[in-house]
């Protein structure tokens, strides 16, 4: 794949999928982690899913190491054209530049659209 002839379209076209996978990753790993702290906050005694619990907890930092490898070329010819205008949008169907407004939450729905960007 030659990341330096692709338009920014079409880089985050295959960016916005990896992402996605790193995404979905993280949220398990979080879920996971919080599951185990639950326990220890409510000092529970290790139910006899805790170790499956910490397994999978492991499984998905791997998955996320591994998306952010499958990123790291991304990331690079992101750096190297000094970024690109990227688009997302929100329920209701407008659109923002960046996830730092203040109308956004922790729990707003953004999809990444990567054929404005």
């Amino acid at each position: 794949m030659r990341l330096h002839s692709m338009t920014p379209p079409e880089i985050d076209e295959i960016w916005s999928g990896i992402w996605a996978e790193a995404q979905r990753a993280h949220a398990r790993v979080h879920d996971a982690e919080s599951t185990l702290k639950k326990y220890e906050k409510w000092g529970m005694d290790k139910p006899r899913h805790h170790e499956a619990v910490e397994k999978a907890a492991a499984i998905y930092r791997e998955a996320v190491r591994v998306a952010q490898s499958k990123e790291a070329p991304f990331k690079a010819e992101w750096d190297r054209r000094g970024g690109w205008s990227r688009y997302r949008v929100v329920p209701g169907g407008h659109y923002h530049r960046f996830r730092g407004c203040s109308s956004i939450r922790w729990s707003t729905v953004v999809l990444w659209t990567p054929e404005h960007s």
